[in-house]
């Protein structure tokens, strides 16, 4: 649920970036790149900026359900608080920018 929450906002947020700035489909792929490197699938370099990365807590969860993986219960705090606020601000952004769409179409 929290990652369909997070796609959703980001989703939100990208959808109004684009209709405002054509070329930001362009930094798009390589943003989807580095956030992939930062998740901790094999390693985990710096304890303090995996926290950070919501899809930290989302790839503990999967490792959870096979493996015998202890989740932080502030990395799901923590991860939740993200997940909320990158939603809101989906929300609050699209709904500016939503009267825009239809005359910039």
């Amino acid at each position: 649920l929290m990652a369909l929450l997070t796609g959703i906002g980001t989703a939100l947020i990208l959808a109004s970036l684009t209709i405002r700035f054509r070329d930001i489909k362009h930094v798009i792929a390589p943003f989807l790149q580095v956030l992939f490197f930062m998740c901790p699938i094999f390693y985990t370099p710096f304890k303090i900026l995996l926290y950070i990365n919501p899809m930290t807590t989302y790839t503990y969860l999967a490792k959870s359900i096979t493996e015998s993986v202890i989740i932080p219960q502030h990395a799901l705090l923590i991860a939740s608080i993200i997940t909320l606020f990158i939603l809101l601000a989906g929300i609050v952004i699209f709904r500016r920018t939503e009267y825009f769409i239809a005359d910039i179409m």
